[in-house]
This record gives structure tokens, C-alpha cells and sequence, in this order.
């Protein structure tokens, strides 16, 4: 089982493999993040250099999408973006090892990556969901000088969401009030009179902010594809890739998957029943789905026609 006091696990058996994510299925309350290539632990708009973008393209998808979404809050709001491609922030997790897993194990591996390992194994990111910081919603603290001008923008939305954390990182006082939001939002028929939960719930977020810990937000489920990914989000409270980069890795302990392990896994998966048509369900990822596995069975036959042509060669030179 894995050793928690080690960073990472390199697996290339599929018994074991299968054992590790069973174990910490019945441990619970673990959240994950499989990818291909190492740089995919970091969010799109990071990946893409394009953070100095963030704020005028949600401005321009809200300004010509709103109306193909249903989003109340920034978080589905930005969620919608990012599902149909657009970069942002928001880094899928899911509390399904297998899922994770699955998306790790997505692309074939590369013969010439840059980074070594990307060219021999799968990974699988994972922390305790306790041990981090996780919210319902992004918590806006108000103002004086918040003035409302009448136009309700979700764009609007988030980026008071963004300054009440950056407010709340600075100063202590701002801090207490921006978690007080944070426990209403979790708890919202609970009484003010639980004032000893609602410490409680200060003091320890407040120590997990100091020490940089992750932010998790829980999805809404506002789409089919969240509820299928039992997906949540990591918010990265910093977009500096190298600050960023370190955070996650810290936090996290990492399950490196030989790439050998792929074809057997991928079968094993579909008898699960999790595969791209049940966890990307609309017709744009049903087709990239479609595309991918028959380009795939192709290239697998053809190599072993190639592997049967070579015998056959060779076996007829030895003959001669």
C-alpha cells in the first residue's frame, strides 16, 4: 500500500495498481487529478501563457455565450468556459481514482517528449480533502465601495470573488469576515449561535490559507458531465506557474503509471462502465472519442501486421 511519507509511487503492475486505488477508495475522502504529460498538473490558462488573459476572455465569452449557459455563479459560469475549450483557472479533480485514471490514461505516450518521464508513464495526483480547503462557493466580501450599476455580470461576479481573496490573503481582519461567508455558504440554516463551530471553522481554514494548502471548490453539477466526472475543482489562488507548480506538488502525493499498463487498464475500465461516451456525454467528445479509438485500432493492427510481416521475412531468409 502506498507509504505516506514517500512523495511517489511507481506502479507497472495492473494488479497493484488496481489494489492501491481500491485502498484508497475505502480510506476515503481523497480527491485526484490523473494527466498525461507532466504539465497538465497545471491549469489551461497557465499551460497556454495566457494568465495575463483571464479576465477579458471571460468578459468576451459571457459578452457571446451567455446565452448558450445556465450558470448562476462564477464557478459554473467558468466551468461551461472551460468544458467547451476556453482557458481558465479552474483545475478538474474528481473523487473517483478510476476516473482519474481514466483521463490520465487518455492519450497515448509520446516517444520524444521533453520530459523524460513523459515518455514512460501516466500520473495520478491525489490529497486527503480534509487536510485543504474546500468551499461551496467563492466567498465575496462587500465593500463600500461596492456600486452596483445595475448590470448583473458573472464576470463582474468573479472578479469580486478574486479581490475578496486577494483582500482576505493581506489582512487578518478581512480574512475572519471572508471564512464567516465561506461557513454560511457550507452551513446556510445554521444559527449564529453556533459560534463555537464557526470559530473552529476560522481559526483552522485561516491556518490552512498561511501554510498555502489547496482550495477546492465543490462543482454545482450544473452539467451532465461534472455529475458523470464526480468532478470538483482545485482554485488555484495563484496563477505564477512556478509558485503554483510547487503548491501542487507539495500537497499532493503522486502515483506514476508505466505506460505498458495502458491497453490492460483502458479494458478493464470499460468493463467498469467508464469510458469517454458515459463520462463525456455530448456529441463534440462523442466524435473526438469516436476519431481517437478507431484511429488507435488501426495504428494496433497495422503494428502487428508489421510485427507478422517481419517474422514472415525473416523465417523465409532462414529457410533459404
Amino acid at each position: 500500500m502506498f507509504d505516506f511519507h514517500q512523495e511517489t509511487l511507481e506502479i507497472d503492475s495492473k494488479e497493484i495498481l488496481i489494489n492501491e486505488l481500491n485502498h484508497l477508495i475505502s480510506e476515503g475522502n481523497y480527491v485526484f487529478r490523473g494527466y498525461s504529460i507532466r504539465d497538465e498538473v497545471l491549469p489551461s490558462i497557465v499551460r497556454k501563457k495566457e494568465s495575463d488573459l483571464e479576465i477579458e476572455l471571460l468578459y468576451m465569452f459571457e459578452k457571446y455565450g451567455i446565452q448558450h449557459i445556465n450558470a448562476n455563479n462564477p464557478i459554473d459560469f467558468m466551468s461551461y468556459a472551460q468544458h467547451f475549450g476556453l482557458p481558465t483557472r479552474l483545475l478538474d479533480f474528481t473523487y473517483n481514482p478510476f476516473i482519474a485514471l481514466y483521463f490520465a490514461l487518455f492519450r497515448q505516450k509520446p516517444n520524444n517528449a521533453a520530459n523524460a518521464d513523459d515518455n514512460q508513464f501516466y500520473y495520478i495526483r491525489f490529497c486527503k480533502l480534509e487536510d485543504h480547503i474546500f468551499f461551496k462557493y467563492l466567498p465575496i466580501v462587500q465593500t463600500p465601495s461596492d456600486i452596483s450599476d445595475g448590470n448583473f455580470s458573472l464576470t463582474k461576479s468573479y472578479i469580486k470573488a478574486l479581490l475578496s481573496m486577494q483582500s482576505a490573503l493581506n489582512n487578518d481582519e478581512i480574512m475572519r469576515e471572508y471564512l464567516q461567508n465561506a461557513y454560511r455558504d457550507k452551513n446556510p440554516y445554521e444559527m449564529e449561535k453556533s459560534s463555537g463551530l464557526l470559530s473552529y471553522f476560522i481559526d483552522t481554514e485561516k491556518t490552512k490559507f498561511k501554510n498555502e494548502r489547496l482550495l477546492f471548490i465543490d462543482a454545482n453539477q450544473s452539467n451532465q458531465r461534472l455529475v458523470m466526472q464526480q468532478g470538483l475543482f482545485l482554485f488555484p489562488y495563484t496563477i505564477d506557474e512556478s509558485r503554483l507548480r510547487k503548491q501542487i506538488e507539495v500537497n499532493t502525493h503522486l502515483i506514476k503509471v508505466h505506460k505498458k499498463l495502458r491497453n490492460p487498464m483502458q479494458k478493464y475500465l470499460h468493463t467498469m462502465g467508464i469510458n469517454a461516451f458515459r463520462l463525456m456525454p455530448d456529441l463534440s467528445s462523442i466524435c473526438t472519442a469516436v476519431e481517437r479509438i478507431v484511429k488507435e485500432e488501426r495504428q494496433n493492427k497495422n503494428a502487428i501486421f508489421l510485427n507478422r510481416s517481419e517474422f514472415n521475412g525473416l523465417s523465409e531468409a532462414i529457410n533459404e
